[in-house]
């Protein structure tokens, strides 16, 4: 049979102090990892903050809203053009008389 068929395996044994140098370069890149993963997070809170502020501040509904058209026509939500009612007509209670 042929020698070179079979791969080799070679093992590395690493001394204490090279293995105490690996481990603490991992330590090192998983706390580098944390720190960006915290940064990202707070970056992306500030954003959504200030998005939120702008989304809260143009859904201010205490006035009413009204649409027109380029032609002036008063128009509805759904963009249907709205009829003037007549500007004479009030309401009245007539129990209240």
């Amino acid at each position: 049979m042929n020698d070179q068929s079979q791969p080799v395996r070679e093992t590395i044994t690493l001394t204490p102090a090279q293995a105490k140098i690996r481990k603490r370069r991992g330590q090192y890149l998983a706390l580098a990892l944390f720190g960006f993963v915290i940064l990202v997070f707070v970056i992306t809170l500030a954003r959504l903050g200030d998005n939120a502020a702008a989304v809260a501040k143009s859904r201010d509904f205490s006035s009413a809203v009204e649409y027109y058209s380029a032609d002036g026509e008063k128009l509805d939500a759904a963009g249907n053009v709205i009829e003037d009612a007549p500007e004479d007509t009030e309401m009245h209670d007539e129990g209240a008389q």
